[in-house]
């Protein structure tokens, strides 16, 4: 953290958090940098049981038992399947409420049961469009809090950075075959090996809604060269196929017609062989 930033003369920070309608508010003195801020907001927002939401999981989620589909294999290896082909997979609270749960549990066994964790999404045309916008926008208009509203972000960035903290022992791969934006990408990015395929379409299209590239994309996208990642998060540009592993998105590619070799090589092989498998199929 900047020392700046503790000063109080620099940024003073109200939230609300027992009103039903929580609002944030800030007031900055010239010497207060431009971003800073999403550190800080994040910093006073307590991370809350995901289960102790039951009006949030009613109202910002498909609550389908099948929404996300998981799967043990050899070596306690385990396939995740983003289930939702309707939404192209779209992320919502069900299935978050769902992933977050196995997420903390496999971390806590991590040092004794040691396993490669798949990811994908169903069907052929996207492993994840996003977030589910669409269920939040219906929350509001069926009457619900705005605090409970924008539940769903605090719960999504838990799971994304559960996802980046992963062990050594506990590595994800992520097969990015089809639409990955938005909510996916923070399933994806984060983890250890993002795969592309030629079917990979990869955005941040935030902005076209008056948004920010949230899930950890003020990260990850000042950190591609040549200021690729500006250029994406501002205009929502799209990648396909080889671009996103060549944009350094994707940490390899994998050609759609080997993904179910791939795959099963994956998850019948322990965890130490993943870099030689990547490598025999890349």
């Amino acid at each position: 953290p900047n020392p700046s930033l503790q000063d109080p003369s620099t940024l003073a920070l109200t939230l609300e958090e027992d009103s039903d309608n929580f609002e944030i508010t800030m007031a900055t003195t010239s010497s207060c940098r431009p971003f800073y801020r999403i550190n800080r907001i994040s910093s006073h927002i307590k991370q809350k049981q995901l289960l102790r939401r039951p009006t949030v999981a009613r109202f910002l989620s498909s609550q389908a038992e099948d929404d996300v589909l998981f799967e043990d294999r050899k070596y306690g290896n385990v396939l995740i399947t983003l289930n939702r082909q309707k939404a192209l997979n779209a992320l919502d609270g069900s299935m978050v409420m769902k992933l977050t749960p196995k997420y903390q549990a496999w971390v806590n066994e991590a040092d004794k049961s040691p396993r490669t964790i798949v990811m994908k999404g169903a069907g052929g045309k996207a492993f994840c469009a996003g977030g589910d916008i669409k269920a939040i926008y219906d929350s509001k208009k069926q009457g619900l809090p705005p605090r409970e509203c924008c539940a769903f972000f605090n719960d999504e960035y838990v799971l994304n950075q559960l996802i980046g903290n992963l062990p050594e022992t506990l590595p994800q791969v992520a097969i990015l075959n089809g639409i990955t934006m938005g909510g996916g990408v923070g399933l994806s990015v984060h983890g250890k090996y993002r795969v592309a395929t030629d079917n990979t379409m990869f955005a941040m299209p935030e902005t076209a809604i008056g948004f920010f590239c949230d899930v950890g994309g003020s990260y990850f996208l000042p950190r591609l060269k040549r200021n690729l990642g500006t250029y994406l998060a501002l205009t929502g540009a799209r990648l396909v196929g080889p671009e996103v592993a060549l944009a350094g998105i994707a940490t390899h590619f994998v050609k759609s017609e080997s993904l179910l070799d791939f795959e099963n090589e994956l998850l019948s092989s322990p965890y130490t062989e993943i870099e030689n498998i990547l490598t025999r199929f890349s």
